[in-house]
């Protein structure tokens, strides 16, 4: 092919695949697990300040309302699922590193040609 006489010298081996991952040196689940609390912590710290700062009668209102029909449980439930993605986005993420299949490239294929 034509296109793979400028793939070489440029970090990537005969098939076109990446010789060394983007992922940084340290553990793929303390990198996922860090950006998840680094997010948690954003967002606990707006929404404390829309609670402060806002009508908090209003909002404990609201709070009140959820707490009667007994709702608690759909935000478990939603952080449940938050931790179910978490744990999939680090399986991914350790395949991605040992593949060295880096993002946006989420499939790698392999081409037949015929001989000649």
């Amino acid at each position: 092919m034509g296109g793979d006489a400028s793939l070489n010298g440029k970090g990537v081996d005969e098939r076109g695949i990446p010789l060394k991952s983007d992922y940084p040196p340290l553990p793929i689940p303390v990198l996922y697990i860090g950006f998840t609390l680094v997010s948690l912590a954003i967002s606990l710290g707006i929404a404390f300040a829309v609670y402060e700062l806002g009508p908090t009668t209003k909002y404990d209102a609201k709070i009140t309302l959820l707490a009667s029909y007994d709702l608690g449980w759909v935000y478990l439930g939603l952080f449940v699922v938050k931790l179910a993605l978490l744990s999939i986005n680090i399986n991914l993420g350790i395949s991605r590193q040992k593949s060295k299949v880096n993002v946006p490239d989420q499939q790698v294929y392999k081409v037949y040609t015929p001989e000649g």
